[in-house]
């Protein structure tokens, strides 16, 4: 891991998660029912420690806004000829 990678990580990611987890836990059901976020995942993201990335290590990051369809598309090399 780079050095900026490092820095960025502790200066931005860390404060990020941590804030972000706190008004996570903080919502209320409106609001978490508004972001389709259901209470119990809420407080089980919320409960993680700040330096606890969403995703596990060494698995791959899901391109943003794939539909299902599409990831089983990616996932299957037959499917893409």
């Amino acid at each position: 891991m780079a050095l900026f990678d490092i820095l960025k990580l502790l200066l931005v990611d860390w404060p990020d998660r941590k804030h972000g987890r706190e008004a996570l836990a903080e919502m209320t059901e409106d609001r978490l029912r508004d972001i389709g976020v259901s209470r119990k995942a809420a407080l089980a993201e919320s409960s993680k420690p700040f330096w606890v990335s969403q995703r596990k290590r060494g698995a791959p990051a899901k391109p943003p806004n794939q539909s299902p369809a599409a990831t089983a598309v990616s996932q299957n090399p037959a499917a893409r000829r």
